[in-house]
């Protein structure tokens, strides 16, 4: 019943094609926790594992938030999404995010934009023998036919590795992240390519989808400088094109662990101050002073004053937004590679 519940709303309000239905709510739907309001509305988390500096914690990225038609602008959203975040912030999840349809949906509830959709076309562009020699691709399927256990699991760790040290904030790419990443874009016509050298060692890969007959590549990594341009030429022969980044918005969930995991950068938010006086609207319980020098501990009996000369007052969006946003210590830090 709320299985059947879930995929009438998804197919009125996404209009995904029947193929990536079926992906979504036989590989992804069954790890999901999904919150419904009757047959009116609803609201997905996708847990994903993930390095969050120098640990691994579960990350639930918010999908699947619809409502149908007949019901909406009567705050059965509201609720729901003000229910997964108690939820999570119960489980002292540090953070949440999301891919908005449209962010002002989402900012009266504390959530703040920390990338933009970026995209461009990749031109067609003549390649010099040096160029194509020493390399070679090698798609998903080939990979896993073609190397044991053993090797697959030298090559995901490695890049696995490259990531947690170019991002601190990354899902871990392992090899069941990336059977599922080519099982969404296998769905999408398209694949997983890897770039090897010639000690076939991995470069790095890009997954893409298929348009029609446009390449549409949507994830990439490389272990040394980016190759998507010259790898798209190569591989496609065409015109393809290349989606950098998408929309993302971010939410503090539980501020005692957020501060905790990024606590060397927030320590640059109260320079000059003994610590936070943090403020949220949403979710008060996170409401409070938290002392820097203590493990941000959050600090329960201080008078007004003393709130007021030794703790900086700060928003939990604008403590995303310093950390995070587009001029944030870590803007370029974050790569929620997600897959959906």
């Amino acid at each position: 019943m709320e299985l059947q519940i879930a995929r009438n709303l998804w197919r009125q309000c996404f209009h995904d094609p029947e193929a990536y239905e079926e992906f979504y709510f036989e590989n992804v739907y069954p790890n999901n926790r999904v919150y419904l309001e009757q047959d009116k509305g609803m609201l997905h988390l996708n847990p994903y594992l993930c390095h969050v500096g120098m640990q691994e914690r579960i990350l639930h990225y918010i999908v699947g938030v619809a409502t149908d038609e007949r019901y909406r602008r009567r705050g059965i959203m509201r609720d729901l999404l003000q229910q997964a975040l108690l939820d999570m912030r119960e489980e002292q999840e540090p953070f949440t995010y999301l891919m908005p349809a449209d962010v002002r949906y989402y900012e009266p509830f504390g959530f703040v934009s920390v990338k933009e959709e970026e995209r461009c076309e990749i031109e067609i562009a003549q390649l010099s023998a040096a160029q194509i020699m020493p390399y070679s691709f090698c798609t998903f399927e080939t990979l896993i036919r073609n190397q044991d256990g053993r090797r697959l699991a030298q090559i995901f760790g490695t890049l696995d590795h490259a990531i947690q040290q170019h991002y601190l904030v990354a899902p871990v790419h392992d090899e069941s992240y990336f059977r599922m990443l080519y099982k969404e874009k296998a769905c999408q016509q398209g694949n997983i390519v890897f770039v090897l050298n010639e000690e076939q060692n991995v470069m790095g890969y890009f997954a893409y989808a298929m348009d029609d007959e446009y390449p549409r590549i949507e994830q990439s990594f490389w272990m040394e400088e980016d190759q998507t341009e010259w790898a798209a030429n190569w591989y496609f022969g065409k015109t393809a094109g290349w989606w950098k980044s998408f929309p993302y918005m971010i939410r503090v969930v539980d501020v005692t662990a957020f501060l905790q995991l990024f606590s060397k950068q927030c320590q640059r938010l109260s320079d000059g101050y003994e610590g936070l006086r943090i403020e949220d609207a949403v979710l008060p319980e996170n409401t409070g002073c938290y002392r820097a020098d203590n493990g941000w501990e959050k600090i329960t009996e201080l008078s007004s004053e003393t709130m007021q000369e030794r703790y900086r007052t700060i928003s939990v969006e604008q403590m995303a937004e310093e950390l995070f946003g587009k001029n944030g210590q870590l803007r370029d830090k974050i790569w929620f590679a997600e897959i959906v």
